[in-house]
């Protein structure tokens, strides 16, 4: 019988997970002048993912239940929405100030309504399906690795 487990605890994992990732990648992009691509915030998100799946999956003996995913999932693509929205701004306003905020609010505006919102759904389902493939498929590969080495 499954326990009732808080997935708050295992968000939070993830936000610091993918918060932590950012800023390395971030810092080790900038001090080796790369330009930084989807694919490097990708490989964040899964990483931040695959480290809540796999805390879930060491903690509580089992992979997440199908509603216990669903909150992982959504509640972590809100939170990184969040960061990701605030750490750019942040880096916009340390490195340009609030001119660069401007600058940038100017490009979204002279930029097409449409492209926008079809951008973020875009991104936002990508994200999704990435995060869905985290706490479950992942989770499940997880707990037989775990189940093989006699951890569970």
């Amino acid at each position: 019988m499954e326990q009732d487990v808080k997935i708050n605890k295992y968000v939070i994992k993830f936000c610091f997970a993918y918060a932590l990732g950012l800023i390395a990648v971030s810092l080790m992009l900038y001090l080796l002048d790369i330009d930084a691509n989807s694919g490097v915030s990708v490989a964040v998100l899964i990483g931040g993912a695959v480290y809540a799946a796999g805390k879930f999956v060491e903690n509580n003996k089992r992979i997440p239940s199908k509603q216990e995913k669903s909150k992982l999932v959504w509640l972590s693509l809100f939170s990184c929405w969040g960061l990701s929205i605030a750490s750019s701004v942040i880096i916009v306003l340390a490195i340009a100030g609030f001119d660069g905020l401007l600058y940038i609010y100017a490009i979204v505006k002279s930029m097409n309504f449409l492209v926008i919102p079809g951008l973020f759904l875009f991104v936002s389902l990508l994200y999704f399906l990435i995060l869905s493939w985290c706490y479950g498929g992942f989770a499940k590969r997880q707990l037989k690795n775990l189940q093989k080495k006699g951890k569970v």
